[in-house]
Order: C-alpha cells, then structure tokens, then sequence
C-alpha cells in the first residue's frame, strides 16, 4: 500500500514508519511537499496531522489575525478543490480535537471519500 503522511514531526514520522512497516511511505513535513506529492504520485491513503509548526513551515499565509501556517485545514480545502488527486481513504491523525474535527468536516463533503478521525498514538510495549 501506498501511503503519504502529512506531520511536522519527525518523531511521528519514525513512528508511523515502525507501525506501517510493509507498506510504502512517503513523508511531507509542509503543504507544499504534501500537495506537490499528490500532484505527482498516485497514493492509496493519506494521513493527515491539523498543526503544521511555523517555526518549521515555510507555507505561510497572511489573514484577519497575522501570519500563520498553511494546516491540515488548507490541506482538506486543497483536497476538495481537487478531489481526483486524492485517494478515497483519508486518515485524519492529528492531536488537536478540534483541528481534526475541522479537517473531517471539510473532507466529508466530498463524495466518495472514506475520512476517518484516528488520533496518533503509539503503543507503550
């Protein structure tokens, strides 16, 4: 299986990297990286994190409250611009409740799309 992971951290990376061993990853830290794979490679399933650090993100935009990053939010409202360019399963992984919820939201109301809120986790063993 083919799968694009969309997470600023590098540890989460590592770990989706440990719990999908088999399958073939491929890791985008920003929008840009993410957007431009999709663009270019046929994938089977997305996972998607909300926050995307600005420290770390050069994907930045100006609105009504200053700077911020492009997040998994933009990442979803790409997607449903070009719903042909995304695979039918949509894993939302992200920590933040509400961020995920936004995401899901988005995604949702795309026809054909399967999106499924999982926050990430690593098992303890």
């Amino acid at each position: 299986m083919k799968i694009l992971i969309l997470d600023d951290d590098l540890q989460r990376h590592a770990g989706f990297k440990s719990l999908l061993s088999g399958h073939h990853l491929s890791h985008s830290f920003t929008y840009s990286e993410f957007v431009s794979a999709l663009n270019s490679e046929e994938f089977d399933l997305v996972c998607l994190d909300y926050d995307l650090d600005i420290k770390h993100n050069p994907d930045t935009v100006l609105d009504r409250n200053g700077i911020r990053s492009l997040n998994g939010a933009d990442v979803a409202a790409w997607i449903s611009a070009n719903p042909d360019k995304c695979p039918r399963d949509i894993l939302v992984h992200s920590m933040n409740p509400d961020g995920a919820e936004q995401i899901a939201e988005i995604l949702r109301r795309i026809p054909g799309k399967n999106v499924v809120v999982k926050p990430y986790s690593v098992s303890k063993e």
